[in-house]
């Protein structure tokens, strides 16, 4: 195994130093959300998808609009119902977040959700090597693949910032129902604009606060008897969810373009996280088989979801603090990367928000901006 090392307490040393330099970053402007979600409906890589969205409640889904029967919906915005409904097609059917039908003749029936997360541009962009861009003209790019008999990516772009399990796991979260009544008096451990992966397994909810996830980077749990792992990248922004067998997964201490690599602990084989596959190992090649979730500000979730779902608590065995988001400064610098990237250009912002969605080895991003 060839690849670069460096010491986790020097990065941790360098990124005090930049960010004890700069001025107080002024708290940003309150947003008035509007109700309105846009809904896309696109084809991509020989898919038909649906993107449905709103900028200003930090909502993002991407959904396969072709149901197994072969049938092509055409998506709009849904005309009666409100969220957790985002959606109505042209036969009269209201789908909601998770892509299930809850309304009209296709009731019970659910949409395939895509291998997709929101994120940093510059993650999707180097790790595919050039993504499409919805709503631009894009480029034609050529880049050769780059691979080891021991690694199926570009060994030179891993980097080692620490062992195995130098950031701790948690392997039995606990959780409290959410009932906004309960915390009119005492604050929730969770701010109205910190992010939350929202996950269903069966008719079974759960939300995990990303004032967590950023100092874990993954959660193995199991829902309705289905074990999971919830997996988050602090340094590109993404988050997946994997259902991950017998086998739970750890933090690898490496990185593959800034992106999370994870390791299983029954083979040490490593995980790239955006890839969804393992890229080292006894189990290199093989795919991770996807969750449903989405991810939003605690303040949407709970204005969707009051009293019905159980959310992560504080109680995960280490004692750390979990207030805020550690990496604010980080995500402030746009053009601040802690390694080289693979493929790098400047159609977007490095750091500006998208929904990256990959098919079939493709990926295509669409900037927030255009859910506003």
């Amino acid at each position: 195994m060839r690849f670069k090392y460096y010491s986790y307490l020097s990065i941790v040393g360098i990124l005090f130093l930049i960010f004890s330099c700069r001025k107080e970053i002024d708290k940003p402007i309150v947003k008035s959300y509007g109700s309105g979600l846009t809904v896309i409906n696109d084809s991509f890589n020989g898919k038909e998808i649906v993107v449905v969205g709103n900028e200003g409640l930090q909502l993002l889904f991407a959904f396969d609009r072709r149901l197994e029967d072969g049938t092509l919906l055409e998506m709009q915005k849904a005309s009666a119902l409100s969220i957790p409904v985002i959606c109505e097609d042209q036969y009269g059917n209201n789908w909601d977040v998770f892509g299930s039908c809850v309304a009209g003749p296709r009731i019970g029936e659910s949409l395939l959700q895509l291998h997709s997360s929101q994120g940093f541009y510059f993650s999707f962009n180097a790790i595919y090597k050039g993504v499409e861009i919805y709503g631009m003209e894009n480029n034609n790019i050529d880049i050769q693949d780059i691979s080891s008999e021991e690694w199926s990516i570009n060994e030179e772009f891993v980097f080692v910032t620490g062992g195995f399990d130098a950031i701790h796991a948690v392997d039995e979260p606990q959780f409290e129902l959410y009932r906004s009544k309960d915390f009119i008096d005492t604050p929730f451990h969770v701010a109205p604009e910190d992010r939350i992966t929202v996950v269903k397994v069966g008719d079974e909810i759960r939300a995990y606060p990303h004032n967590i996830l950023s100092r874990h980077e993954v959660v193995n749990d199991v829902i309705n008897d289905i074990p999971i792992c919830i997996n988050f990248c602090p340094l590109t922004g993404t988050g997946y969810v994997w259902q991950r067998e017998n086998s739970t997964f750890g933090v690898s201490g490496m990185l593959y373009n800034n992106n999370l690599i994870l390791y299983d602990r029954d083979t040490e084989s490593l995980w790239s996280q955006i890839l969804g596959e393992s890229v080292y190992g006894e189990k290199i090649g093989e795919n991770t088989v996807h969750i449903s979730s989405f991810e939003t500000t605690f303040e949407s979730f709970s204005n969707i979801y009051d009293f019905m779902v159980d959310v992560m608590t504080l109680e995960t065995g280490y004692n750390l603090l979990y207030e805020g988001n550690p990496y604010a400064d980080y995500i402030f610098y746009d053009n601040f990367l802690l390694f080289p990237l693979e493929y790098q250009d400047d159609r977007l912002l490095n750091k500006a928000r998208v929904m990256g969605i990959e098919v079939d080895g493709e990926c295509k991003v669409y900037p927030y901006s255009e859910f506003n």
